[in-house]
């Protein structure tokens, strides 16, 4: 009776092992173009995930996207998200793989109806309990994000290198500086560098050893992460203490009402080097939704700023000198980073010249978008010490060999216009 017993359970345990082999996920891949059904105008950097999960992909500039993800089961839901915007459900069994427009309708507008009056002492308190709650709203737990990060120098509106990364961040929490972020390269690729390197850069890079992580830069700019040792969230309390508030929209969401503030320096007016931007707060919780950051240069008549000589001015005048945009995502109780995009001048090589010998600039143009998040330590493998790249070491500096394959399945942002310029600028070159 025994012997027949383990015959019985060694043939029920084989053919359940033989079916789970032989049952394989079933893949779909969707595709287009998300556009507000009020104008038709596009939706970029929107959020594609699959409902009760973290896994996702984003539109880019153009409001285009591309989604790979597996069908487990015959009612998985595709869940498109927008700040602004209704959230947008579908059956993910009923998709088309082939391109199609998608449109969201935008949430309505409640400024007239909202309470709370926009006067400065009202908005920066709202600024202050924002930041009084990023303990309890951002995670100090261990998690990970797997991301795709993109890397493109321009020199006078032309493409001189371009970089993509598929990478894993283990995060120990809000509170820890970026600098100990353990970041492991997954895969890589990347064009010829045909970028213009300053002497000071040439001596850093090659005899000291030393360059600049610009992957590890963008988390720089994650003002929830603006923590050292000696000031905690240090760009959202300069903005809270010495920026001028304006409500510019109170918006209807599925995450309830959130505030639109916009900022800018009491000094805004008399030109020179001025910050600006915008910050997106839950009126629920006091979440950080999305911080924008602005760094411009105004030249007015009998202004002292100091910091650029006339030559200087000329090629920041009235443009961009810095620029950030972080967005975060709530799952859970708590916020994630969803993405980060930012663009500056390349360190100590922002100044060049074109072929004619005019001046010129060198601007980083980097994104770091998040794919997936594993909020419980028992769902990842720690990013372990071995593996974990340099503060210092330059991503284009790393060797690391095409993997076709990995590429051809990995939901990373689109190609767009910009990016086609990117590649053109660069075979032109590679050609020369």
């Amino acid at each position: 009776m025994r012997i027949l017993c383990f015959t019985l359970l060694f043939f029920f345990f084989n053919t359940v092992l033989l079916k789970s082999q032989n049952t394989k996920l079933e893949y779909k891949e969707i595709s287009g173009i998300l556009l507000s059904k009020a104008d038709s105008s596009t939706i970029p950097f929107a959020n594609i995930h699959l409902k009760g999960t973290m896994m996702g992909a984003h539109s880019n500039e153009a409001g285009q996207f591309s989604f790979r993800f597996p069908l487990k089961e015959k009612y998985d839901t595709l869940v498109i998200s927008s700040i602004g915007y209704e959230d947008l459900e579908l059956l993910a069994s009923n998709l088309r793989s082939q391109e199609l427009n998608y449109y969201l309708s935008p949430e309505e507008g409640m400024l007239e109806e909202v309470i709370v009056q926009p006067t400065k002492d009202t908005l920066r308190a709202i600024v202050g309990e924002a930041v009084r709650k990023i303990p309890y709203n951002y995670s100090r737990r261990s998690f990970l994000l797997k991301g795709f990060y993109r890397e493109m120098v321009v020199r006078n509106n032309s493409y001189v290198r371009l970089l993509e990364a598929a990478v894993s961040v283990q995060d120990n929490g809000f509170d820890v500086p970026y600098s100990r972020l353990k970041i492991r390269l997954d895969e890589l690729k990347k064009s010829e560098d045909y970028m213009d390197y300053s002497f000071f850069e040439k001596v850093y890079k090659y005899f000291l050893s030393g360059d600049e992580n610009n992957l590890y830069k963008s988390f720089e700019f994650d003002g929830i992460r603006g923590y050292n040792r000696y000031e905690e969230y240090k760009l959202l309390n300069d903005i809270y203490s010495r920026y001028d508030f304006e409500l510019d929209s109170v918006i209807q969401s599925s995450e309830g009402l959130i505030y639109v503030l916009s900022y800018f320096s009491p000094s805004f007016h008399l030109g020179g080097l001025q910050s600006f931007g915008n910050i997106y707060i839950n009126a629920d919780d006091f979440g950080i939704l999305k911080l924008e950051f602005n760094s411009q240069f105004f030249a007015v008549e009998d202004s002292n700023e100091a910091r650029f000589s006339k030559d200087q001015e000329k090629l920041f005048l009235n443009s961009i000198y810095k620029q950030s945009v972080v967005s975060y995502r709530k799952i859970g109780k708590k916020y994630y980073l969803s993405y980060i995009k930012w663009k500056a001048p390349v360190r100590d090589a922002w100044q060049t010249e074109t072929e004619d010998g005019e001046n010129a600039v060198q601007f980083y143009d980097a994104a770091f978008y998040v794919t997936d998040v594993k909020t419980r330590r028992r769902d990842f493998r720690r990013v372990k010490y071995k593996e974990t790249m340099a503060v210092d070491e330059d991503l284009f500096d790393v060797e690391k060999s095409y993997n076709e394959e990995f590429w051809n399945n990995f939901n990373s942002v689109i190609i767009d216009p910009k990016l086609e310029k990117a590649k053109r600028d660069i075979e032109e070159m590679d050609s020369q």
